[in-house]
């Protein structure tokens, strides 16, 4: 992967674990690193989706009207595209909520 690109280009910065994680530790990991450097959300997406809008909006507009709608309400923990293709996730609630279970598989 070309991380210089990535991050200059396009502005997304890609953190690369040492050791594969079951689901509920990745969460986990990706929630301490959001903690670390102070984001109140992120999104996630499975690896092998392309996001691209189904309206007339482009993607970003469509991201930008959500999040407007978003900041009305304070208690979401997830926000679900077309299932869990991709979401976005309230660090803030989630932490409230408490850790992922790691002892469930799957």
């Amino acid at each position: 992967l070309n991380y210089d690109l990535y991050l200059r280009h396009y502005g997304v910065s890609i953190y690369r674990s040492p050791v594969r994680h079951s689901f509920a530790q990745l969460q986990n990991l990706l929630l301490e690193i959001d903690r670390e450097n102070g984001w109140h959300n992120y999104y996630t997406s499975h690896q092998d989706v392309i996001v691209r809008s189904a309206t007339g909006l482009s993607f970003f507009q469509k991201i930008v009207e959500q999040q407007t709608q978003l900041l009305q309400h304070s208690n979401w923990a997830f926000y679900f595209f077309h299932y869990d293709w991709l979401a976005q996730v309230n660090v803030d609630v989630s932490e409230d909520i408490g850790p992922w279970d790691v002892l469930i598989p799957y």
